[in-house]
Parts: C-alpha cells; structure tokens; sequence
C-alpha cells in the first residue's frame, strides 16, 4: 500500500511540474506580446478577456513555429542533388522556353562523361555534358569547340596551360588543338558543347599527354 501511495506521489507531481513548465513557456511567450505593448498597458489588461485572447494567441504561435521549423528541415532534406537522373543545370534559354530537363541513365551517371544530344543541324550539333572526373586527352580534327560552363568547377588543360573556369564561362577550342576537362568539383560539372560541323561521334582522336590521370590514349 505504501509502495502505490509512493508512486502516485511521484506520479502527481511529475504531473505538477510539467503544468507548471507549460505555464512558464506561455508566460515566457505572452510576454514577447507585452513589449510592444508596454508594461503599463499590459497591466492595463488585467485579467480582461483580451488578455486571454493574447494568451491564447501565444500558445497557437508556438505550435506554428515549431511545425514550420519541422517543415523548413524536412524541405531542406529533400533538395535534389545532381546526381539524380534528372537534373536542370544552368539555364539555356530556346524560342520555346527553357531547355528541359536532361534525364540520364545508370550507365550514365557512371561514366567520367556522359553526353546527351540536344539538337542537331546542318552545321552544328548542339549537347549537354556531364563531366564526373576528367575526359581523356584528344583532339577534334574536323569541328570547331564551344564549350559554356553551366554549373561545377573544371580544369581546362591545354598541354601546358591550365586554365580554371566556372559557372557561365566559356571556352573556345579550335580544332586541332588538344584538350582535355578535369572535374574538380565534389558534384558533376554540367556544360553546353556547340560542334561546328556538327558531331558525328567519330571526330575524337586521342593523343597523349603525361599530365593526364587517363594515362596514354589507348
């Protein structure tokens, strides 16, 4: 019997202090009210139905709060990567709107470089490139390179030279000279390639360059 009598004290004012604790934290918010109020016209209220209303108030803002923060992390676990499939990179503008999204397989989204076709025509092709790590040193003996950076971070080799360029960067490359792309952010960097004549993906023929983490062409 002594053991339940213990108990249920323990039990009541357990219960006690966690009415007391709500007490204090709508004390604690209602009190955020008073300020722009001023104590004299807080005290003004009294116990005046106003008051209860402001109470009342303080303790519906809480649970808003506390769901909208729960909400904001939830959203913020939830941004697509660019890893996924699908991702929009950058922004190129068409007569039709922005370029649609680019969806790349498994496959893909393995390879050093992935590239997806957009448009092609008499004299230029036009693609989106995904650069994972770096490409293997080459040249393109028939077509003139354009190469805008839309988003990540790359290394540009030209035999000797290396040159870093970014989001909205553009690079132009002639034909005949060598080149290679080295990826040095911890995402794929995503780039626009305009051939001029259009690529018939036979025009890459590789050569060497001891810099390169490929090695020598194979």
């Amino acid at each position: 019997m002594n053991t339940l009598a213990r108990r249920f004290d323990v039990k009541t004012n357990r219960h006690g202090a966690k009415k007391r604790q709500n007490r204090q934290q709508i004390f604690c918010l209602t009190t955020s009210f008073q300020n722009p109020l001023g104590g004299a016209a807080w005290r003004f209220l009294g116990q005046s139905p106003l008051r209860a209303v402001l109470r009342r108030l303080a303790v519906q803002w809480k649970r808003f709060s506390a769901v909208f923060v729960l909400g904001g992390a939830l959203s913020a676990g939830c941004t697509p990567k660019c890893k996924e499939p699908v991702c929009r990179t950058g922004t190129v503008v068409t007569p039709d709107g922005p370029l649609p999204a680019v969806a790349w397989t498994d496959e893909e989204l393995g390879k050093d470089v992935a590239v997806k076709t957009v448009r092609q025509a008499d004299g230029a092709s036009y693609h989106i490139v995904r650069l994972l790590k770096a490409e293997r040193p080459h040249v393109h003996d028939r077509s003139d390179l354009v190469v805008v950076v839309l988003s990540g971070s790359v290394k540009m080799h030209f035999g000797d030279r290396v040159v870093p360029v970014g989001p909205g960067q553009i690079i132009d490359i002639p034909k005949g000279a060598p080149h290679w792309a080295e990826n040095v952010s911890p995402e794929p960097s995503f780039a626009y390639v305009v051939f001029a004549p259009a690529f018939d993906g036979k025009d890459r023929r590789p050569v060497d360059d001891p810099k390169s983490p490929q090695g020598s062409p194979r």
